[in-house]
Order: C-alpha cells, then structure tokens, then sequence
C-alpha cells in the first residue's frame, strides 16, 4: 500500500506569464488566493493497493486433496491517479484488477494390474506387466481474471466564465477465464487441454453513480459477461511402447494429435451483427518414427564385436605416436603368449587383442567378447598359405630396325604397337 503526492509550483502566473505568481496572490482577496494558487499549481496524487498469491498454507503434512483451500490463491491491485494543472480541471484514472485461481496437481502413482500377478522377469512379458492407468490428472487449473478500468477528464475552461466544460470517459470492464487440463493416462498418452475465454462486461455511459447503473453493471458481471473471444487446443500425445517388445526395442515411434479452436464474435454495430460471428479450426496429425540401428546391430555377437573393436581401434590411435599405430616391444622372443597388457606374441610380432588380427607370422588370433566387451575367449588358427601365380616369361623383343607401319584411325596415341 502507498500513496504519493507531487506538487510543482510555478514561479509565473500560468495566466499572465509577466506577472510573478506570489505578487498575484498577495494582491487577491482571501477565496481568490485558494483559487489562484490551486489553479496555477500542477498535483498529480498516486494511491496503490497490492495483494499478491494470497494463499493458505497446508500446515498438516498430508496430500491436498481436490477440494482443499490451500488450492486456491487471490490476486489483486488498486491505483488511482487523480491530476490536476492550469490546463486539466480534474483527470482521474483508477484500474483495479482480481484475479482467483484454482490449482490442483497430484502426485498420484499409476495403477498397474498385472505387475503383481506376473512375476516372470521375461522381456517378452514386460508389456503386459507394465500395463498402467492413471485415475487422477496431472494438473487442473483455473483462473478466473476481473480488470476495470475508469478514466475521467474534464478540460479547465480557460477565460469561458463559469461554464463546466463536459467530462470524456475511458473505460472498460474485462473478465476473462482460463482453464487447464494436462492428463498423463498412461505413461504412454498423454493429453493437454487449455481455453480461454474473453468477455466484457457492458457499462452504461458516463459515471457509475446511480443504483439504476449500478445495478446493471453487477447483472452483467454475475453472467460473466459478452463473449468476444474463446479459443481452445487439445493435443493427444501417443509413444507407442516398442522398448518393450524385444524385437522392436531399438525403434521408436511417436504419434501425436492436436487441434485448435477459435470464436470471435462480432462488433455490435448492426451492420456488423448481419454478418455473424466468424469461426476458425485446424487439425494436425504427426507421426514421427526412428530406427537405431547400431542397437540393432549389438544384437549380434559378431557384430557387437567387431563395432567393439572399431570403437577401441579409434582410441587406441588416437593415443599412438604419429602413425597411428601402437609400438611393441618385437624382437626380444622372451615372452610368448599374453602380456600384461593384454597382447599376444608369437614369431617375434604383436597381435593386439581388440578385435580380429592377423600377423605375418603362421597364425591368427580371434577373439570373442561377452556384452560387456570383456574377452572371454581365443582361438589361435592356422593361417592358410595362398599360392601365388607364376610368373610369365617376358615376351622376345622386337628388332626396330624394320619399317614401321603406320597407325590405324585418324589419330594415334604415344606407345602404341607396331609390327615389323
């Protein structure tokens, strides 16, 4: 809550700009002294009233239950500006704004029916097991929110006489409401809901000072208003659960739907009236799916391996000297078999363990890794000798003492036949 007040004085009569404002007031009468100095002098007053999330709070430990107090919460905000200076009789400007709003949101755990009659731990079971339901929303709100405001202003008749120039109003009265569902139904759907809806609240003309007009404001308010706008938009949110079936778990796939509302009502001029309200709506249907297939791919043994040892190949280069390659102690023939940091020599050269690797020597080594990438097992195999093509005699060469002939076609090309 505050108020405050600023006054500014001039040193010259507003009126008569040669003439000082204290030597104009000593010269006037004892009314006329009031006058002359309230006229000259430029008042603005500010009063404000503020009250926000006022609430009760739950001091019981226990969960709100839908129609607990401490759900609701109460805004609201004053201020009034009244103005006056040598120009301007009176302005005054008041806005006042109340707003109540409703909100309640669970913590409710799904229901799962099957979860404890099946006990098997089978992945081909878990999307039957996980089968849920959830009874309660997620959130529900409402809000419901009341703004008026009142403007006057009268013009001071400057040398006119007694004659009141007429006040000109600025004024409106609002009141709108919003509303909110978001429901988690399962924890594959969810849905989402929210609306809006502006009203205003029809005044008579001028001030609210009889109880005729007082009267038709307060009807007007308790049937909440003229509508002039209401939109509202649903969407509907399906993941569908493939993570659990084994087959498809390395996929995804998400649908959603959504759809949007909207009302505008017309002016209340009657040319305006004879074209009705207009309305609006839009529909949208989204699919969206994505395949991974490098989970595809760990589903094979040979293939989780061998994308295993790529993965190991790159850091293993990446910590190597300049040609990427790891250097062995080769040559020295003292220790055959595994080392400790897990290579395996023979014939003098290194096998590195990560992935499939063949040496130079008469064998290979193959590994075999569990799912966590661990060597198990391997196997040393024979590598087989590949025969290798003879040679072909090189053929006689040609004596170039004989006569060349020419070449055949229009063009010819360096190092082409001849025959002697």
């Amino acid at each position: 809550m505050g108020i405050s007040r600023t006054t500014s004085t001039p040193e010259y009569d507003p009126y008569d700009l040669d003439i000082k404002l204290r030597e104009k007031i000593k010269s006037a009468s004892g009314k006329e002294r009031d006058s002359i100095k309230n006229n000259s002098q430029d008042v603005t007053t500010i009063k404000t009233l503020n009250l926000t999330n006022v609430r009760k709070l739950k001091t019981d430990g226990k969960k709100p239950k839908i129609w607990s107090v401490s759900n609701f919460d109460f805004n609201y905000s004053y201020i009034q500006t009244v103005t006056h200076n040598p120009l301007i009789e009176n302005e005054e400007m008041r806005r006042t704004r109340g707003a109540l709003g409703y909100t309640y949101a669970p913590q409710v755990r799904p229901f799962e029916p099957f979860r404890k009659l099946i006990k098997s731990n089978s992945p081909w079971l878990a999307l039957i097991k996980e089968i849920n339901l959830n009874p309660a929303p997620s959130q529900l709100s409402f809000k419901a929110d009341v703004f008026r405001q009142f403007g006057a202003v009268r013009p001071r008749n400057v040398g006119g006489g007694p004659y009141k120039i007429p006040e000109t109003y600025n004024k409106y009265f609002t009141f709108d409401r919003y509303y909110i569902l978001q429901w988690n139904l399962t924890r594959s759907i969810n849905i989402d809901f929210n609306a809006t809806n502006f009203a205003r609240i029809d005044e008579p003309i001028g001030r609210i000072d009889t109880k005729v007009k007082k009267d038709s404001v307060r009807k007007n308010l308790f049937k909440g208003g003229r509508n002039t706008k209401y939109m509202q938009e649903a969407t509907v949110t399906y993941n569908v659960p493939t993570n659990k079936i084994p087959l498809l778990d390395w996929t995804s796939l998400r649908a959603s739907y959504n759809t949007k509302y909207n009302w505008l009502a017309s002016s209340l001029m009657p040319e305006a009236r004879a074209l009705g309200n207009s309305i609006a709506n839009t529909q949208t249907r989204t699919i969206n799916g994505e395949l991974k297939f490098e989970e595809l791919y760990n589903k094979s043994r040979f293939l989780r391996a061998v994308n295993t040892s790529s993965h190991s190949a790159g850091s293993n280069n990446q910590g190597s000297g300049k040609d990427g390659m790891q250097q062995t102690d080769a040559g020295k023939g003292k220790n055959k078999g595994k080392d400790k940091k897990g290579e395996l020599k023979n014939n003098n050269q290194s096998v590195q363990i990560p992935g499939l690797q063949v040496t130079e020597g008469k064998f290979r080594y193959d590994t075999i890794r569990n799912k966590a990438g661990k060597i198990i097992k391997i196997k040393k195999k024979r590598i087989k000798k590949i025969k290798q093509p003879k040679e072909l005699k090189p053929l006689p060469e040609i004596s170039r003492s004989a006569k060349s002939l020419p070449p055949a076609g229009n063009g010819s090309e360096e190092g082409g036949n001849t025959v002697h």
